[in-house]
């Protein structure tokens, strides 16, 4: 049990280091996580649009090794074309072999709050 709360607890961190990225571009209205199917929907306002924008990541795992806590993802997917475009030409700039470090800043900041 406390594994999952762990778990769930990365997942939520991740949540939060996603929102932070994209701040500049987007507010999160909604986050919803399946650990079971691996899956994190994001629902997004992108600055200067009305409609909600949903993007998906699949595939997800977090994982850890002896210096740094790593966010791994098979794919992601947004319902706008031409994000999806954007993602697919510069994921290899924006994001290496689709993974990135979890800061461990962050981890220390929210891991406290949610073992609580």
């Amino acid at each position: 049990m406390l594994t999952d709360l762990f778990n769930i607890g990365r997942e939520y961190i991740v949540a939060s280091y996603i929102k932070s990225f994209i701040k500049d571009y987007a507010d999160i209205v909604d986050v919803n996580i399946d650990s079971e199917k691996r899956l994190m929907e994001f629902k997004i306002r992108l600055h200067g649009e009305d409609e909600i924008t949903i993007a998906t990541v699949i595939g997800y795992d977090i994982y850890k090794d002896a210096e740094n806590t790593y966010f791994r993802y098979d794919d992601f997917v947004t319902t706008k074309p031409w994000v999806n475009k954007i993602i697919e030409n510069f994921s290899n700039i924006l994001v290496k072999d689709n993974q990135f470090i979890i800061p461990n800043a962050l981890l220390k900041t929210f891991l406290p709050i949610l073992l609580k």
